[in-house]
């Protein structure tokens, strides 16, 4: 991954979401294998847990038109 920065690291608004949070429906096919995580890697919340359930919602209407009146659904896109 390449990224671009503006300013120095700042660690108060460092973030991250769990690499294996179900919700995002990821297949790393590992194929059995273990991946090699960082603690801090490994300590990092699901996206569920770092909003609300209405900004939740909000997201998952934006990947999924069909959750717009129906119950909140995983971000599976």
């Amino acid at each position: 991954m390449i990224y671009k920065v503006s300013d120095y690291y700042s660690p108060e608004h460092d973030r991250g979401i769990a690499w294996n949070d179900p919700d995002l429906c990821i297949d790393w096919e590992l194929f059995g294998q273990q991946p090699v995580l960082s603690a801090k890697d490994r300590a990092q919340p699901a996206l569920g847990n770092l909003f609300p359930l209405e900004l939740a919602r909000v997201v998952t209407r934006a990947f999924r038109p069909d959750t717009a009146n129906g119950p909140l659904r995983h971000f599976c896109w």
